[in-house]
C-alpha cells in the first residue's frame, strides 16, 4: 500500500512538472532583434522645399488639445463627467500631506447615460496631471465628500470627491 502511494506521488509530480513545463514552453514569445535601417544622406534631403502654406497645413491637421473648465459636462463612451468644484486643504489632525504639499479635492458628478449598469473606481479611471508633466494618483482620505466608486445605475448620477496630494505651488492640472 505504501509504495502505491509513492508511486501515486511520483507520478503526479512528473505530471504536473510536464505541465508546468509546457505552460512555460507555450507562453515564451520569442523575438529576433532585427537591425533597423539607416538612412542615407541622399534619402535624408528634402525634394520640396518648406513653404509657409505647407507650415500652415501642418498646423491645420495637428489635433487642437481641448480645454475644458470648472462646470464644463465632458461625454466619455457611456459616461458623462462634470468638474462641480475644486478645493484644497491642509489636512486634519489624523491627515497631513508631506511638506510642500497640500490635499487637492475635486468634487465631480459622473453621470450614467447608457442602457446598462456601469462599473466606477476612482482609483482605476482618474488621475491629474500638472503642467510639467507629473502625474497624481488618488490619495484616500476621510476628509472627502462622498465617493465616486461603485456600481452606477442606467440614467443615474453619482456625486463625490477625488482627493489627491499634490505640490503645493502647482495650481493647473489635466
Amino acid at each position: 500500500m505504501k509504495k502505491q502511494k509513492h508511486q501515486i506521488y511520483i507520478i503526479l509530480f512528473v505530471a504536473f512538472t510536464l505541465i508546468f513545463g509546457l505552460v512555460l514552453a507555450c507562453g515564451e514569445v520569442e523575438t529576433k532583434p532585427e537591425k533597423v535601417e539607416e538612412l542615407t544622406e541622399e534619402e535624408m534631403i528634402i525634394e520640396e522645399p518648406i513653404t509657409e502654406e505647407k507650415i500652415e497645413e501642418v498646423i491645420e491637421e495637428t489635433p487642437k488639445t481641448e480645454i475644458f473648465e470648472i462646470g464644463d459636462t465632458i461625454k466619455m463612451g457611456n459616461l458623462q463627467f462634470k468638474v462641480n468644484s475644486v478645493r484644497t486643504s491642509e489636512g486634519d489632525e489624523f491627515f497631513k500631506p508631506d511638506e510642500g504639499n497640500v490635499y487637492l479635492f475635486v468634487d465631480i458628478t459622473i453621470e450614467n447615460i447608457s442602457n446598462e449598469e456601469e462599473n466606477i473606481s476612482s482609483l482605476l479611471m482618474f488621475k491629474i496631471v500638472d503642467k510639467d508633466g507629473r502625474s497624481y494618483n488618488i490619495a484616500l482620505l476621510g476628509e472627502a465628500k462622498g465617493s465616486v466608486d461603485g456600481s452606477l445605475g442606467a440614467g443615474r448620477k453619482m456625486t463625490g470627491e477625488l482627493s489627491y496630494e499634490v505640490l503645493k505651488d502647482i495650481n493647473e492640472f489635466e
